[in-house]
């Protein structure tokens, strides 16, 4: 897949989209933490975006594909929420960084798994043991 990570042999943008799909888990676990509240059905909010940061690793376009479908369905759920909306314009309290994180977290999915098929689509295809 053209130009990969030699330490981890992930390319960037594969890298970008874990990172996205990490930090969107991450705003949950900030709110508990806030709240000094733990939520079970907060949990599907912290499972759901490390399971896509799963599927992006796969490398199977079809899922990374998914991936960036569901990472824009988040971050449409996330602006529309009026609660979202506050905290993004009220950047006094702790709670905006939740904001942050659950806004910015699947933008950065959406434009890293879109980077990730266009460079399997650019990249040449893989050589064989027997054209070297």
């Amino acid at each position: 897949m053209g130009n990969m990570n030699a330490k981890s042999g992930r390319s960037p943008w594969e890298i970008a989209a874990v990172a996205g799909l990490v930090a969107t888990a991450i705003g949950p676990i900030l709110a508990m933490v806030l709240d000094r509240a733990f939520a079970v059905p907060g949990l599907i909010f912290i499972v759901f975006p490390l399971v896509m940061a799963g599927l992006v690793l796969t490398r199977n376009r079809w899922l990374i594909s998914l991936v960036a479908v569901l990472s824009a369905v988040l971050l449409a759920a996330a602006l529309r929420s009026p609660i979202v909306q506050a905290r993004l314009v009220n950047l006094q309290t702790g709670y905006s960084v939740v904001a942050w994180l659950q806004t910015l977290g699947p933008a950065i999915a959406i434009v890293a798994t879109l980077g990730v098929l266009v460079q399997g689509v650019l990249a040449p295809p893989p050589r064989s043991a027997s054209q070297s």
